[in-house]
């Protein structure tokens, strides 16, 4: 095959469950040259039939029924090998959390395995190589079982899913003349280990001392599972983050940030120490814990018979950036074991303003920390909930900080379908949360919400162009704009609103519901005609390209009045209608007037939630104010991203009015330090200062859009970019000096980029290659 497209699917006879695979790619420099040197690499196919599972499902009998609640099992099998096998790999799964280990030696580092998922209708599971775990004679394999997102605490309740955790594992070894296989069953042993109490949201409590109890036959567990798929994006240590201070027992990290405290401790046996965590400090320097709410947050470690020793916990994170450290043991070091989704970081900023700088660093903190196993809207209190207008606000930032098409794109919008209701309506949350088979009350399709279904996909897209997501995610967006219209004929979104959450969290202004929400119908429309149309369904394009066009009509009708003014004549009702294109466009200059008319009424202030605040500072880019965009990013008055930076915050805030001077900490129902949704203005920023953007007609990143914005004024005097796309990386490195503006462009092969230089009356379009303006 001989390509210059992206995502070249396999054209050959369909692949076998563990079939070894080999592939190459050789690559010409234009197409006269000669080819380059062949590049090979290789796959394994996993288990792809239901009947490749020979293992049976197992639990510890001593929890079944919810007995036992919150303390891990060990279930354990010996077996003797006669030789040391060419080959062995462990598939494994479970309905909880496992951790493995064979002959002492743990078995991979990803963490909160199999990950959570809609466990009615998928349940991943994980494939090792473990043969240079196996030995000639007798081997052991354990596993530790704890709840986790199954039949743990999740958000405000307890055992959605389920009442204990089972496991399912089959070893298969290939050896000179024989396999030989292991399978869980009932011939497994379980026992107590070492933890005596797990929970998420919790906490741990492990005593190295504790008694394993009598060993007890494994239980078949008979309960019907979900449908094994393979995972995607494990979650993974991926920093280690030492403190920069200690004042009685209370280290500061210097970073909000997420995961756990390593500790290194000493004492004699039955010594204890006790972590508490917390994001921020009170007033008299004490944890602030109000804000997590049911989150206990607090972890326990005793020693055993050892006199010093390393602990961590292993079945639970937190989110923090102090932790109190208490009991009689002796702490030698402590150290913050970050934890997220490991995905591979896509890009590389860095610009003249040290606010912007700070502004970026704490987006990445933020999604590094929402990001584990699912995209989360905080990750310390007690919810750390999949919610879809978080996820849909925040997409296209995301996909320019780290690669998402494996996190967003394989694992969550499978979610996001699973969890779709038949009539179309999409769940507030993904994975949907069941009470044991019947649905949480978490409602369904609110807007902007709901049409995460369709923008989701259409955002990866833009990045990544692969048709196969597109397609496996048409079906559902298509659901829920019918879903839209069959309760709203005269194409107004304002019936089955769900919760209708609103301009979520936006500060002195509440934009009219059933604006936002006809502006989010459009939205979804438009973008679900565009998906057709890249899918080659014409007809189907067509057809919502209509109905676009008829809600835009009829949002102008209902909502603009003759002089430009939206309905509310509030910022983010100016920003959805200018941004989603329901303007009308003799009308976008008045109307843009009244979106600046609204800022400078709020003491040249923004004013937006979550819905509007991504859109904003584009959209008075895309009006001619850009000047006035890049003044409220810099701003450090009330309220702005420069407020809570400059009183230390590491991480973005849920909201505006997190901590303020006047009233303190806003109410701690709900108040997380640690929230992307706000930091949505990244892709804005990495457009305009940093000067690189996919182009929407150009899928994939085939072309970019280059277009710094230099403000000297405002301290933007120079940008450098890098962002590493599926094409390879583009970059954009640009500064003003002595009045004289000059940029470097770099464009990856089978590519290209239009270029706007500042002054110019045109753009400049270019191929791959290193280019000087």
């Amino acid at each position: 095959m001989v390509s210059r497209e992206q995502h070249a699917v396999h054209g050959g006879r369909p692949l076998r469950s563990r079939e070894h695979c080999e592939w190459t790619v050789q690559v010409w420099a234009g197409e006269a040259a000669e080819p380059g040197p062949p590049a090979a690499a290789s796959f394994e196919v996993g288990l792809l039939r239901r009947s490749d599972w020979r293992a049976r499902w197992i639990a510890d009998p001593a929890r079944l029924g919810g007995r036992s609640y919150r303390r891990p099992s060990l279930l354990r099998r010996s077996f003797e090998l006669p030789a040391v096998p060419r080959r062995a790999r462990l598939y494994a799964s479970a309905r909880g959390l496992y951790r493995l280990e064979i002959n002492g030696r743990r078995v991979g580092e990803d963490l909160f395995r199999p990950g959570w998922t809609d466990y009615r209708r998928r349940l991943q599971y994980q494939t090792y190589d473990v043969g240079a775990l196996l030995q000639q004679g007798v081997n052991e394999i354990v596993a530790e079982l704890a709840d986790g997102w199954y039949s743990g605490k999740v958000a405000w309740a307890e055992r959605w899913y389920g009442d204990h955790p089972s496991l399912l594992l089959q070893l298969e070894a290939d050896l000179d003349a024989a396999r030989f296989e292991l399978l869980s069953g009932p011939d497994w042993e379980a026992t107590w280990g070492p933890i005596t109490s797990t929970d998420m949201l919790l906490g741990e409590s492990h005593d190295a001392g504790a008694s394993p109890g009598r060993p007890r036959r494994a239980a078949v567990d008979s309960a019907p599972h979900a449908a094994l798929v393979p995972d995607a994006a494990p979650v993974r240590r991926v920093i280690e983050v030492a403190p920069i201070a200690e004042s009685d027992g209370v280290y500061d990290f210097g970073q909000n940030l997420v995961g756990r405290v390593r500790l290194a401790v000493g004492g004699a046996s039955g010594s204890r120490v006790r972590l508490r965590h917390a994001e921020m400090l009170d007033a008299d320097g004490r944890l602030y814990t109000d804000n997590l709410r049911g989150a206990a947050c607090t972890d326990e470690f005793v020693l055993g018979g050892e006199r010093a020793t390393t602990w961590e916990p292993e079945f639970t994170f937190r989110g923090f950036r102090y932790a109190e450290v208490t009991g009689d043991a002796e702490v030698n070091e402590a150290t913050a074991v970050v934890v997220q989704s490991d995905l591979p970081e896509a890009l590389e900023f860095e610009c003249s303003h040290e606010l912007v700088n700070r502004l970026h660093a704490n987006i990445v903190w933020s999604q590094r920390g929402n990001f584990v196993d699912v995209p989360t809207d905080c990750p310390q209190r007690d919810e750390r909930l999949g919610w879809l207008g978080d996820a849909q606000v925040f997409a296209a930032t995301a996909c320019m900080n780290m690669d998402c098409a494996e996190f967003l794109g394989e694992k969550w919008l499978r979610s996001l379908a699973d969890g779709q209701r038949k009539d179309g309506a999409f769940m507030d949350v993904a994975p949907v949360m069941v009470r044991q088979g019947r649905r949480a009350r978490v409602r369904s399709s609110a807007p902007g919400w709901a049409d995460a279904g369709v923008i989701v996909p259409s955002v990866l897209y833009d990045h990544y162009a692969d048709a196969r997501q597109l397609a496996r995610a048409y079906p559902s967006m298509k659901r829920h704009v019918d879903f839209v219209r069959a309760h709203n004929p005269d194409l107004l979104w304002t019936e089955a609103r769900g919760y209708d959450f609103g301009d979520w969290l936006a500060i002195e202004e509440e934009t009219p519901k059933e604006v936002v929400a006809t502006a989010y119908f459009a939205r979804s429309a438009s973008l679900l005609a565009r998906a057709a149309s890249a899918l080659g369904r014409a007809a189907d394009a067509s057809a919502a390209a209509a109905l676009a066009s008829g809600i835009r009509r009829a949002f102008g009708g209902a909502y603009i009045s003759a002089d430009g003014r939206v309905h509310g004549d509030t910022q983010t009702a100016y920003v959805l209608a200018l941004a989603f294109d329901l303007v009308p466009e003799a009308l976008r200059a008045a109307a843009a007037g009244h979106l600046v008319r609204r800022i400078e009424a709020a003491g040249g202030h923004l004013r937006t939630g979550f819905l509007g605040v991504g859109h904003l500072l584009p959209v008075l880019d895309a009006t001619g104010h850009v000047d006035l965009a890049q003044r409220l990013l810099v701003d450090t008055g009330f309220p702005s991203w420069g407020y809570s930076i400059e009183r230390g915050a590491t991480t973005v805030w849920e909201r505006w009015d997190g901590w303020t001077e006047e009233k303190g900490f806003q109410d701690p129902k709900m108040n997380s330090f640690n929230h992307y949704s706000l930091g949505s203005v990244g892709a804005w920023i990495y457009a305009t200062v940093g000067g690189l953007a996919p182009d929407p007609d150009r899928p994939g990143w085939e072309r970019a859009i280059v277009r710094p914005r230099p403000n000297p004024a405002l301290g933007l005097s120079w940008g450098r970019t890098r962002h590493h796309s599926v094409r390879g990386p583009f970059a954009c490195s640009w500064r003003i000096e002595d009045g004289k503006f000059a940029m470097e462009v770099e464009v990856p092969p089978n590519a290209g980029a239009l270029v706007y230089v500042p002054g110019a009356e045109r753009a400049v379009e270019v191929g791959s290659g290193l280019w000087t303006f």
